[in-house]
């Protein structure tokens, strides 16, 4: 019988193994609902399973659907309390929320019971997020005592130290170069941005940008044959198929809808960040960050055209989806989009949503949500280039690997923007970097303005916010303005050929 009792186990426990396994390959290639259903195969055969209610949580908070995540996270929490992984996940879960202190507390207790690198490193950038440099810090060093050289700690250390040549970072920085061969390529990838990076603060500006021209080559392999060319005929598309037209067709719609959503967009590193903060630093406001609300709540129509620019089943503009539109149609897209933001605003009145690539959008948001708000950030060109190539980012970005395609993606990019203004003049308030950096005051006074929000003093101490920074920009702005990025591409011209000429061959044919 005891025999029979511990074979049972054996069996069950191999079973829970390879569903995890099963569940892990799934997911690595990216095959998400199937990974999904097998760990739920897992909970049915081993309900107290607490790998597998951590990852179904993990695959929730990734689809935003906190609820769902909250409860499969607590769940697992009550089957494993202390496990650093799962605290961390619920910390996460409350920075988005915007309970900085809770998330930070919760931070904390996962860094005190953490031991290994990984989940020291994911500390590490929860607290960066949170704005809290120190303690995001100490998380990254503590991983590189664990793990000398442990890549992606270093990684994390990138935007809020300077590497100095003393630096202990800076050695080990040195001493993976020199067996970079050896290296998986992912970590090849990251070590060369932070090799970059640390040549940088040094001043040793032509080792820099060889290294950086090493992590975007590098990092454009990964990339299976990306071509730009199919963005510069989507933007072409939306031109083409979004007509004055169709806008005037829905222009006497409900001027309430959408009343309570500010959207941020534009290109990355244009200031949006900035923006984001200061105009969530008001008491009437709540940042949601980079939300994928919108595209939850348009109609999908199949585009061959786009594959591999977007995500599968991520909504694009078709000829279909222009033929569906009605007042019924945009009815539920306000609506729908209310019901997934609402909640996010913590009481505040308004909510910012700083998914900048919302910009492909305009059209839409201005039919189906009159009264939302839409800030456009724009910055010299050449200046978001230069920053958008000194970074390697989490996933997707693939245009920003190769200065060429940045500069066409940039012009396709400018050129639907200026269709947007044509249809809706009046209707997008555009914001310069270079014009907040020079006058801070005076441009978030436009700003609030615009957002139909009073003035309030605590949108100049902007750096002063609790609010979540997901984007690259997590460290500049827990500073005050500073102008250093200002004209910045001018002092690295030679390194921008590419570039520039492309740019300006752009602005020619325009």
């Amino acid at each position: 019988m005891l025999h029979k009792e511990k074979q049972a186990k054996n069996n069950a426990a191999a079973h829970t193994r390879d569903g995890l396994r099963a569940a892990q390959t799934l997911a690595m290639q990216g095959r998400q609902r199937e990974a999904e259903d097998a760990l739920k195969s897992v909970l049915r055969a081993d309900p107290s399973c607490a790998i597998a209610l951590y990852q179904l949580g993990v695959f929730a908070a990734g689809r935003e659907e906190s609820e769902t995540a909250e409860d499969y996270f607590q769940k697992a929490l009550k089957l494993a309390p202390k496990a650093p992984d799962i605290i961390l996940a619920i910390a996460l879960l409350r920075l988005e929320q915007g309970r900085h202190d809770d998330a930070t507390k919760l931070g904390g207790e996962a860094a005190s019971l953490s031991t290994t690198p990984e989940t020291l490193t994911r500390i590490g950038n929860l607290f960066r997020e949170a704005g809290v440099m120190g303690k995001a810090q100490d998380c990254f060093d503590r991983a590189l005592k664990a793990k000398p050289g442990y890549v992606p700690a270093l990684y994390g250390l990138r935007p809020i130290v300077k590497f100095t040549a003393e630096s202990e970072a800076f050695r080990q920085l040195q001493a993976l170069d020199a067996r970079k061969n050896n290296l998986p390529p992912q970590e090849r990838i990251l070590l060369a941005f932070t090799l970059g990076k640390a040549l940088m603060d040094q001043g040793q500006e032509e080792g820099a940008f060889a290294q950086y021209a090493q992590g975007n080559s590098l990092k454009r392999k990964t990339m299976g044959g990306f071509d730009v060319s199919l963005f510069e005929t989507y933007a072409d598309n939306i031109i083409r198929l979004f007509t004055k037209h169709i806008a005037d067709k829905f222009k006497n719609r409900d001027e309430n809808l959408g009343k309570h959503a500010v959207f941020v967009v534009g290109m990355p590193r244009s200031g949006s960040t900035l923006v984001d903060q200061i105009v969530s630093s008001h008491p009437q406001a709540a940042s949601i960050g980079e939300a994928k609300a919108l595209g939850k709540c348009i109609p999908f129509f199949p585009n061959a055209e786009v594959a591999g620019l977007f995500a599968q089943g991520q909504p694009s503009i078709t000829q279909e989806l222009i033929n569906t539109l009605s007042s019924e149609v945009l009815d539920d897209i306000a609506k729908n989009y209310a019901r997934l933001t609402l909640p996010r605003a913590q009481g505040a009145g308004i909510i910012v949503d700083k998914m900048l690539f919302n910009y492909l959008w305009i059209g839409l948001i201005r039919l189906a949500m009159p009264g939302a708000k839409i800030i456009h950030c724009t910055r010299q060109p050449a200046d978001i280039g230069l920053s958008l190539w000194q970074i390697c980012f989490p996933s997707g970005m693939q245009w920003t690997y190769d200065q060429k395609d940045i500069a066409r993606y940039y012009l396709a990019y400018n050129k639907v923007m200026k269709h947007w203004q044509s249809l809706f003049p009046g209707g997008i308030h555009e914001t310069r970097y270079e014009d907040m950096v020079a006058n801070q005051e005076e441009e978030t006074r436009k700003l609030l303005a615009f957002c139909g929000l009073p003035w309030d003093d605590a949108c100049l101490s902007f750096h002063e916010s609790k609010n979540r920074v997901q984007t690259a920009s997590a460290a500049q702005v827990r500073k005050p303005i500073y102008a250093s990025s200002v004209a910045k591409w001018k002092k690295h011209e030679k390194y921008l050929s590419e570039l520039v000429t492309t740019l300006e061959a752009g602005n020619e044919q325009a």
